[in-house]
């Protein structure tokens, strides 16, 4: 549904929740091996629906723009297994993007052995996670890859962040 109303021009955002379970039994009951690749097949087949329709506006298949962000508020300590206790280091939380040829995809940030948590600062390296800075910055990146690397379109909205060098979709 959501492909035929990009494709009609009704909408370009679609909002969906993620997973509401408690996954502290995931990997007892193995679940941590089954959702996942049912995942998979989901966003396969959506972004093969996506490939196959045209965009009339630009002639381009709608993948070819497609912007796809997961926001992670506090994740689960990926260090402690057993358990799997509440709360990260620094109290972070995660972004990965599929960037749509516009933004590198993936995660911009790094969550060593030892718990250190790294975000990306404007021009793509790894600094030490703040909390304010890293959304602000995730922010205007994935605004800059809806936009299509318009600077001009999202000043406004982001306060002019300087984010050039965050990953490019020429460097990937």
């Amino acid at each position: 549904m959501s492909v035929k109303a990009f494709a009609f021009g009704l909408t370009n955002s679609i909002v969906m929740p993620g997973l509401r379970n408690d996954p502290h039994g995931a990997f007892a009951d193995g679940t941590s091996q089954s959702v996942p690749p049912l995942l998979k097949k989901v966003f396969d087949a959506y972004m093969t629906d996506l490939q196959n329709t045209t965009d009339a506006n630009t002639l381009r298949s709608l993948a070819d723009d497609m912007v796809m962000s997961f926001h992670c508020d506090t994740t689960k300590d990926p260090l402690n297994r057993s358990g799997w206790p509440d709360g990260t280091n620094a109290n972070s939380s995660m972004i990965w993007v599929w960037g749509g040829g516009n933004l590198k995809t993936g995660w911009f940030g790094d969550y060593d052995t030892q718990g250190n948590v790294k975000a990306s600062d404007g021009a793509g390296n790894l600094v030490t996670y703040n909390t304010a800075a890293s959304a602000k910055i995730a922010t205007t990146s994935i605004a800059w890859a809806i936009a299509r690397r318009d600077d001009r379109l999202i000043s406004g909205f982001t306060g002019n962040t300087p984010i050039h060098g965050i990953g490019l979709a020429k460097d990937i």
